[in-house]
């Protein structure tokens, strides 16, 4: 199993910054090129509740499970479509979106684990590609959703290249 993290601190107390994680349908808000999200279960929230996302481009979605559930501080998620992977190239790719107090802020960290299929194949595929491209989706996560809790604005892409250009 391989795992990236990154972390940010969110101008605002932990349990403020809760109440706003908790809340799965406001992830289009934040997650870059996430368009739409849609709650397909009953339940709103809490180990068993899934979504769907949009991406811009994409003419499907994905489909996001929570698997882990610790009222306060975080949830993580499984991406995935259907019953299946969510890319052929993976057994498996989670999301777990951590909060941790920070003396009177929040401390983000949030963490995509994953299994890559192809065995030697896909340990030098990650090695070259897939590493630096979650590194930096993550990095791209922190700073769109450290915006957009504290603004309450949504963050565009032209948005997030200036939140890039001044980290």
């Amino acid at each position: 199993m391989n795992e990236v993290s990154a972390k940010i601190i969110i101008d605002m107390p932990r349990d403020q910054t809760w109440q706003k994680l908790r809340d799965l349908t406001l992830a289009h808000n934040y997650v870059p090129q996430v368009v739409k999200t849609e709650i397909v279960t009953d339940q709103k929230e809490g180990v068993g509740t899934s979504r769907k996302v949009y991406q811009e481009g994409s003419k499907g979605s994905l489909d996001e499970t929570v698997t882990d559930w610790v009222d306060g501080h975080g949830f993580t998620l499984r991406v995935h479509k259907g019953d299946g992977p969510a890319f052929p190239i993976f057994n498996s790719l989670s999301f777990r979106y951590h909060l941790e107090d920070a003396d009177g802020k929040t401390l983000f960290a949030p963490a995509l684990s994953y299994e890559i299929k192809y065995g030697p194949l896909g340990a030098v595929l990650n090695a070259l590609v897939l590493k630096k491209g979650f590194e930096s989706t993550l990095r791209d996560l922190c700073l769109s959703m450290k915006d957009y809790y504290e603004t309450g604005h949504p963050v565009t892409l032209d948005r997030l290249k200036v939140l890039r250009a001044a980290a």
